[in-house]
């Protein structure tokens, strides 16, 4: 055909292959020009393991975190990670204070690792990162729960449940004002020195002052 567009040629095989981690798409890019990128991956433990009685869930502009059965898991682009040298830090202090949160409901004590790296690679490749350090655990007896139902089995008060949330509305509180407050950041380390020193309880809640 003289003139006109002859058309494609297709030489070989074309495959497609689905990534071993989700696309990201950093500050900028078009859905159209995504790519792969490496995710780093913080990790804690605690004790007691079930501190925060339910699992839960964050989303944050810079990354996503869960907390469960004793384990801390935070996901962070390494785009982000690489740039910003105080973010493990800043991590690790917001997860602590959501600790601090729950602790002035509980009076119990707790013991928080530091966080462990992992660098997720595109193709399924990790890189370890492991840093050990020295601890103790100390484990208190349980809170007993109350369950209160009418005559049709619906539940009209449960104990557990408004536990619950209470320890999440005063984790979000120490999370968001702590680094901002002197006089708070005071009161949450002379409380958790307490909480850690019974025998020096009323010592150590004075100091603060």
């Amino acid at each position: 055909m003289k003139g006109g567009f002859s058309g494609f040629h297709v030489i070989g095989p074309v495959t497609a292959r689905a990534p071993s981690v989700a696309k990201l798409t950093r500050p900028g890019n078009s859905p159209g020009s995504r790519a792969l990128s490496v995710i780093v991956i913080l990790e804690w433990t605690f004790s007691p393991p079930g501190y925060f009685e339910e699992p839960v869930h964050m989303t944050r502009e810079a990354y996503g975190m869960t907390i469960a059965d004793g384990k801390v898991e935070a996901r962070v682009d390494s785009s982000v990670f690489d740039t910003d040298s105080s973010i493990r830090q800043s991590l690790h202090e917001a997860l602590n204070d959501r600790f601090l949160g729950v602790q002035l409901l509980t009076h119990r004590p707790y013991q928080l690792s530091g966080p462990t790296m992992t660098r997720l690679h595109p193709d399924g490749r990790r890189d370890r990162f492991i840093e050990l350090e020295s601890g103790e655990i100390k484990l208190s007896g349980e809170t007993l729960d109350i369950q209160v139902r009418d005559k049709d089995g619906n539940v009209l008060m449960e104990t557990r449940r408004e536990r619950v949330h209470r320890k999440g509305d005063l984790a979000e509180l120490v999370e968001e004002y702590r680094a901002k407050d002197a006089v708070l950041a005071s009161l949450l380390r002379s409380y958790r020195a307490a909480v850690r020193d019974p025998d020096n309880e009323l010592v150590e809640v004075g100091a603060s002052r």
